[in-house]
């Protein structure tokens, strides 16, 4: 076609049926006689993507605008990265808001045009007529991505030197699985803004990971000073005293973590641990029953079969001992065989 600005016009179409409004060509002289191929005057034209065709990768109703991207189909390399359709969809959807592949098209073309906000808010309208279309699903989190990507560019572009810019630098690190960058960034933030809670956490998890438990718990401590006490945080405090040998400091952590959130995952395990280093069996053993029930992750259940095995050990049931082994044997051979 001519490239000229498109525009709505009140005009008839000789085609059956046709939408009141058409989509005309500023220039009429490119027109080819008020065809549908050329004016998308038809309403089926206008609510439905075009068929494919083999001519250069473009769709057929795309053939005459010369890469221009004038189709609907956002798949096609007619248009790829134009913004050209996006009028056209807008007025289709207006007239037609029950189809809500509408919406999908139009936030396809507004993702690309680097506009995730608002292809966002069609995406999640749509999402109530489909909640469980894949093709939905993606373009919600690559709408999230890119707000994602445009946020922190707008933090690290204006506040350099913030302490909420450093910790969005630690947490790309840690992402990434660069402990010691992450490890840097978490202290410069922390250096200039001691009342991060998420900052202190994150801190004590890397140090815990390199098996510096002393830290880890200095860390949780302070998150705990300047945060109300959570479930999470309560528990990582019992973990690290508990990998320190505390027990019995450990054990009134884990009872406000098992109180504060009793569905916290591994906080029965924890608490079984701590009453089996303080030889509380009977106790143990009936926390570590319930969290093998609760529990779905092999890793975990594996160390609550070994604990229960001790616990029954010394209450004297020999045969639930050797039962717990040998499902402690299994998941170990079965972890390793994954492993490999």
């Amino acid at each position: 076609m001519c490239g000229g600005e498109w525009r709505l016009a009140k005009q008839a179409c000789s085609k059956k049926p046709c939408a009141n409004y058409a989509l005309r060509c500023a220039r009429p002289q490119n027109l080819r006689k008020r065809t549908c191929t050329s004016a998308w005057c038809c309403t089926r034209a206008r609510t439905s993507p075009p068929r494919r065709s083999r001519w250069r990768g473009r769709c057929r109703s795309s053939r005459n605008c010369r890469g221009l991207g004038n189709c609907w189909d956002t798949t096609c390399s007619c248009w790829a990265g134009q913004t050209r359709p996006i009028p056209h969809l807008i007025a289709a959807r207006r007239e037609t808001p029950q189809k809500w592949q509408l919406s999908v098209w139009l936030a396809r073309a507004l993702l690309q045009g680097g506009n995730p906000s608002t292809a966002l808010s069609h995406l999640l309208e749509a999402q109530e007529a489909a909640p469980a279309d894949p093709e939905l699903l993606y373009l919600v989190g690559k709408a999230y991505s890119q707000l994602a990507t445009q946020a922190q560019a707008q933090l690290l572009g204006r506040a350099r030197e913030s302490a909420y810019a450093y910790l969005a630098i630690a947490e790309d690190h840690d992402f990434n699985g660069r402990a010691e960058e992450a490890l840097e960034a978490y202290r410069k933030a922390l250096e200039i803004n001691e009342a991060l809670p998420d900052a202190w956490l994150a801190l004590g998890d890397l140090e815990r990971n390199r098996g510096q438990h002393r830290a880890a718990l200095d860390a949780y401590r302070r998150a705990l000073e300047v945060r109300a006490a959570s479930g999470t945080l309560l528990l990582r405090c019992g973990e690290a005293l508990l990998a320190l040998g505390l027990a019995s400091e450990a054990l009134p952590y884990l009872e406000s973590a098992a109180a504060t959130k009793p569905a916290l995952a591994g906080v029965d395990s924890a608490l079984g641990k701590a009453l089996l280093d303080l030889e509380r069996f009977a106790q143990a053993r009936t926390v570590l029953a319930q969290a093998l029930e609760g529990s779905s992750d092999e890793q975990r259940r594996m160390r609550i079969h070994y604990q229960l095995a001790r616990a029954s050990r010394k209450l004297g049931d020999v045969e639930a001992e050797r039962e717990h082994l040998r499902e402690f044997s299994a998941l170990r051979a079965k972890l390793t065989a994954e492993d490999k």
